[in-house]
């Protein structure tokens, strides 16, 4: 009987063992990643491996350089190693072939939806204009316009054209930009949608003395040029530069870039673009695809390095194209030489359902596919907006606002919270103002019968007499009458003993607790530090180390020059002129929670006034307890900040030092360990 267990236990192991290898074999070998506030988050996969054509009918593909789908329906491939255009189906059935014997190195293709197909073609410096009876109507070569530019070298790379006919052309080496083609007549334009270079003021001022071309010699500064474009339904041109820091774009007619990504969200290393039918953006680099909502939010970014052993369906050597059409998207990978199709997952066609109802202003029908994402994933951020959206044009603003934090659209969360004060205040105004005249009145009789009837103030005098009678408490209070009378705050600190270590720490101790209530508990819309993230032992150090450095550093500078201030004095009189901070932080930290972004202005002014009024304060402090001049104290300061510099840059150069020789200690105490272990 225990043997009998024993064997159905083993095939119940077994069988488990099976199920999870078996899926491990199946599962996409990539991770799918979405942006959630200032961070990436994993989310369910938004596209996976649906089939992969490495040939077109009969013939296989060579090099495959670009993809675009037209408006017929059909897929039209760039086979630039059998110098051929392969038209086919959306399932990579053969349909016909483009340009065999005209074309030489065909890199770039485009199906306009007037029935014409651009090819350029790098190798025969032109581009190739047929029809669809596969007749050549036209070759487009070198403009020969003066504008164009006597040495600007015409190789083109892709080509896309507009809905007025227009065809923009990226040519290899060409540093002006998309070369622009007037519709039917294909006349040069100009250049479109160039990009700019920083240059440093040192080089400004050299291209007062020399030519372009004896800039590019000394210098190497080229602007980047333009690597790949698309078109959308509007007629918008997308292009990516690799290299640029802003490497995707979308182009309006003057050629300005009207998408506006934030910075940290686009790629300089982006080789192909393509536009949606819902006006979603896909960029790719070789090995990585990103998906772009219309506004030029981040959605999804997935793929990743296939090498050797790790090549597997989504996963790339080297991307040259991408291609959406019907929630498939047909990637190229030139290296491999094989187009991968992708398919939507039911997670991202609820997305894109979610999105496009919402963006058709269906607000109401958008909510339910918003809230099945949120259930399938509670960290998918644009599900938060999405509802916040929906909930804020409906009027509800209470979820409005608990779903725009979730989604952490802090404009969203202004808008609703602004709405949402008013009706409070409207709904409450008066019975504050009522209970504020009510307590007034109740204060003011109650001092009036205590100054004529009844000592009924005579308890709280007493307890205010008792707390004046701490000589700590009186201590820590004189710090406030830094605000009022400065000198005199000095000079009760340097003769009338007003002051103590004590009591300095104990301000700073205050100071601290002001510094952390800002810094995690200011409301959502002004918080600099993501929600849930405490460390407060490293702000600690860091506070005491930035007040205390200085004001050492200050004393040694003080020291040498003549200063009358000992240590404690200093010490004491630079916290008691954080007086400001004290009164001001409490006020900002509650502004914080009650004000929106439109009245952003009074913090921001307050801050400054604290800050201002803070060193205004210390500076006094200085010249008072050192009986410094005006002069004297600027140059004490200026000494006692190059001093603070360069400590805290020995400092950090003694820690690097120390970690060194800890990493180089713990390393070979490891290996003698492993090597007394072997023998």
């Amino acid at each position: 009987m225990k043997n009998f267990y024993k064997i159905i236990i083993g095939i119940a192991i077994a069988l488990l063992m099976t199920i999870a290898f078996a899926s491990w074999v199946y599962a996409v070998p990539y991770h799918t990643w979405t942006r959630s506030g200032n961070t990436f988050v994993m989310t369910q996969t938004a596209y996976e491996p649906y089939f992969t054509l490495s040939h077109i009918g009969p013939y296989a593909l060579n090099t495959p350089s670009d993809l675009r789908i037209g408006s017929d329906g059909l897929m039209y491939i760039a086979d630039t190693g059998n110098a051929r255009i392969l038209v086919a189906t959306l399932e990579g059935e053969w349909v016909r072939t483009i340009g065999e014997g005209i074309l030489q190195t065909p890199r770039g293709v485009f199906r306009a939806d007037y029935g014409r197909i651009y090819v350029a073609d790098q190798g025969a410096q032109a581009v190739f204009v047929f029809n669809d009876d596969n007749e050549l109507l036209q070759t487009i070569t070198r403009p020969v316009h003066p504008l164009f530019g006597r040495t600007a070298p015409f190789f083109p790379m892709k080509v896309v054209a507009d809905l007025r006919g227009n065809a923009y052309i990226i040519s290899q080496g060409n540093f002006n930009g998309i070369i622009q083609l007037a519709g039917g007549t294909h006349e040069f334009l100009g250049y479109f949608g160039a990009n700019t270079t920083n240059v440093t003021w040192f080089t400004a001022f050299r291209r007062w003395f020399y030519t372009e071309e004896q800039m590019v010699r000394l210098t190497g500064i080229n602007p980047i040029t333009v690597t790949n474009i698309a078109v959308d339904s509007r007629g918008l041109v997308h292009s990516v530069s690799s290299g640029d820091a802003d490497g995707l774009k979308r182009l309006n007619m003057a050629g300005t870039d009207i998408l506006n990504i934030e910075p940290g969200w686009n790629s300089p290393a982006f080789v192909a673009v393509a536009a949606a039918e819902n006006g979603n953006i896909v960029a790719a680099t070789h090995q990585w695809i990103y998906e772009y909502t219309p506004e030029g939010d981040l959605l999804f970014v997935f793929g990743g390095s296939g090498l050797g052993l790790r090549q597997r369906a989504g996963l790339f050597q080297s991307i040259s194209a991408v291609a959406m059409h019907e929630g498939r998207m047909y990637v190229v990978d030139d290296m491999l030489s094989i187009v991968q199709v992708m398919t939507r997952t039911e997670f991202a066609q609820n997305v894109h359902t979610a999105f496009d109802l919402f963006n058709a202003g269906m607000y109401v029908e958008s909510m339910e596919p918003w809230r099945e994402i949120i259930r399938m994933n509670a960290m998918f951020a644009y599900a938060g907006v999405g509802l916040g959206e929906a909930y804020f044009r409906v009027g509800d603003f209470s979820n409005a606002l608990r779903f725009f934090r979730r989604g952490y659209d802090v404009e969203g969360y202004s808008d609703a919270f602004w709405e949402l004060r008013s009706n409070w205040m409207q709904a409450n105004l008066g019975t504050f103002i009522v209970a504020a005249f009510i307590l007034i009145v109740l204060w003011q009789t109650l001092k009036f019968a205590d100054r004529k009837y009844i000592p009924v103030l005579m308890p709280l005098r007493k307890a205010r007499d008792k707390i004046k009678g701490f000589t700590l408490f009186s201590q820590c209070a004189f710090s406030l009458r830094n605000i009022t009378n400065p000198a005199a705050a000095a000079e009760g600190i340097k003769y009338d003993g007003k002051g103590s270590y004590k009591a300095a720490f104990i301000l700073l101790f205050i100071f601290y607790v002001l510094f952390i209530l800002e810094r995690y508990f200011s409301g959502f819309l002004f918080r600099t530090v993501e929600e849930g993230q405490y460390d407060l032992l490293t702000d600690a150090a860091v506070l005491l180390a930035a007040v205390l450095l200085p004001i050492i550093c200050c004393y040694l500078v003080t020291a040498i020059t003549d200063g009358e201030a000992t240590f404690k004095q200093l010490f004491v009189g630079i916290i008691y002129a954080f007086a400001p901070l004290f009164v001001l932080k409490p006020v900002v930290v509650i502004m914080t929670n009650v004000l929106t972004l439109n009245e952003a202005f009074f913090i921001t002014f307050t801050n400054f006034v604290a800050y201002v009024w803070t060193a205004l304060l210390i500076f006094l402090a200085i010249k008072n307890l050192n009986d410094y001049t005006f002069g004297k104290t600027i140059k004490t300061l200026i000494m006692a900040l190059f001093v603070t510099l360069i400590t805290a840059m020995l400092i950090f150069i003694i820690y690097v030092l120390v970690m060194q020789v800890a990493d180089f200690g713990t390393g070979f105490t490891r290996e003698a360990v492993f090597r007394l272990v072997r023998r």
